[in-house]
């Protein structure tokens, strides 16, 4: 990192890095949408996501070792660390790299210093400048989350059509659920009854025809709301045409969430599989306790 910081141009490499995933994929024959972009931090901060946090925490340390420089009174060196870690964020706004949000502003931060150090110097113009820098970088941080790529004009549109594909799943869960239901009553009944048992009742009938017709307009509905996005992804690898790209991250993004818990903090998809595991673990108990109980009931004698 400290080498980075004293680079005189920056290359993140993406264009590579997307040329590499890109060749993988077709090479050998990658089409799960959900490995291949899954990565999506290359596309919002437009460099590796490792090095994008890197490079924010190593400017951390930087403007920390300044501090600790200026406390004891070694303001040249103090001076040089802030105008580092000034010059590797200019670097990185003319090349168009969008950083992290972190809980401070690093390039804001480095301004300031410098603003003092200046007032001190008596040089107001340039503090002046650096005061504008600063204004800059708070502005930069407050428009980062409007103007990022994955913020698309139409992420309403991937969030209706990710919710309409997490509902056409579970749709078909319950719609293919109770239409085994069905058939396995209409089995055990045969088994009992014998050849001569009666058809399904009208009840067992209506929900095995609504679970078949739910069980068809789900997956029609999955279908075409998974299609376009799979398109977008196939013509990528087909034409390495990246504009829909975006849009794709976006769909993933929204896919990612469990239907119903958007706007709640935390990894919700834990404890709902949680809470799901441990429902099956107690029917497999129940199941088990109740089998147990009926075959090592005494038998009456006769």
């Amino acid at each position: 990192m400290a080498s980075a910081f004293q680079s005189p141009k920056l290359d993140n490499y993406l264009d590579r890095l997307k040329a590499l995933d890109r060749r993988v994929m077709l090479r050998y024959r990658l089409d799960d949408l959900y490995q291949s972009l899954e990565d999506s931090c290359c596309y919002l901060y437009l460099q590796p996501s490792y090095s994008a946090w890197d490079s924010d925490r190593y400017a951390q340390l930087v403007l920390q070792s300044g501090e600790t420089l200026e406390a004891r009174g070694d303001l040249t060196s103090a001076r040089d660390k802030y105008l580092a870690v000034a010059r590797f964020f200019q670097m990185m706004t003319s090349a168009g790299v969008h950083l992290p949000q972190s809980n401070v502003n690093v390039p804001q931060e480095a301004y300031k210093r410098l603003q003092a150090f200046s007032e001190k110097d008596g040089l107001q113009e340039q503090a002046r400048f650096y005061a504008s820098l600063a204004a800059r970088a708070e502005r930069a941080e407050e428009n980062d989350w409007i103007a990022s790529p994955n913020r698309i004009r139409d992420s309403d549109v991937t969030r209706w059509s990710a919710n309409l594909v997490k509902t056409s799943g579970v749709g078909m869960f319950l719609c293919g659920g109770i239409l085994l239901t069905c058939l396995v009553h209409v089995i055990r009944k045969h088994q009992f009854l014998g050849p001569n048992s009666p058809g399904p009742g009208r009840i067992t009938t209506a929900f095995g025809i609504g679970g078949a017709v739910g069980l068809l307009l789900s997956s029609a509905t999955l279908y075409t709301a998974y299609r376009p996005y799979a398109e977008i992804f196939q013509g990528y690898l087909r034409t390495g045409d990246e504009s829909q790209l975006p849009l794709l991250s976006s769909f993933l993004d929204h896919t990612g969430v469990l239907l119903g818990s958007e706007g709640f903090y935390g990894d919700v998809r834990v404890y709902f599989w949680f809470a799901v595991s441990s429902l099956c673990v107690l029917a497999l108990l129940l199941a088990v306790i109740t089998f147990v109980a009926k075959h090592l009931r005494p038998r009456e004698s006769i």
